[in-house]
């Protein structure tokens, strides 16, 4: 009988083995959705944090960041063509653009800085109506943006494109008239 007892348990063990193999079904599914949830999350991230900046914008935020370092003129002159001579590195001309009414503004200076890791002229302006302190931008720059306006903060920056060179405008209000 102890065999026979011996077969029956045997036999009663066995048949609750594919108990666990429920459970390991289980334990895989769960697993299987955690995992597909965080891999839906991390995708969401990167999507977020990954989206590409619009050329512009990046452009205008460039030149905010310049202006807002408010740096003094290396060259003191309100005179375009001496501003010219003394810049060498510049591999194009400044322009006195048409979108400027120059009467209403005063030239004092220029220096060089970057923009898209491109050399450019940073002019220092005063509008004479309301004396405050703008600075132009001008680059050449192989892909050229759209014309655009932007503001962040106290800074508003216009773009635009006038003779194969990039132009930018920054101040501390809007540029509706330049």
């Amino acid at each position: 009988m102890s065999d026979n007892l011996k077969d029956v348990i045997k036999s009663y063990y066995q048949s609750q083995s594919t108990n666990t193999d429920i459970y390991a079904k289980k334990s895989f599914k769960a697993l299987n959705s955690f995992s597909l949830a965080a891999l839906a999350l991390a995708f969401c991230a990167l999507i977020f944090f990954m989206r590409p900046v619009n050329y512009n914008t990046s452009i205008m935020k460039e030149i905010a960041y310049n202006h807002n370092k408010a740096l003094e003129p290396e060259i003191l002159s309100s005179e375009l063509p001496l501003l010219q001579q003394r810049l060498v590195k510049l591999d194009f001309n400044i322009i006195n653009s048409q979108k400027i009414n120059s009467k209403n503004w005063q030239v004092i200076g220029a220096r060089y800085c970057s923009i898209k890791g491109k050399i450019a002229a940073q002019i220092k302006l005063r509008n004479i109506k309301t004396n405050k302190t703008y600075t132009m931008y001008q680059a050449q720059l192989g892909k050229m943006p759209a014309d655009s306006e932007y503001t962040s903060g106290n800074t508003t920056v216009k773009i635009w494109n006038e003779d194969g060179l990039l132009l930018g405008i920054a101040g501390p209000e809007s540029l509706e008239t330049l």
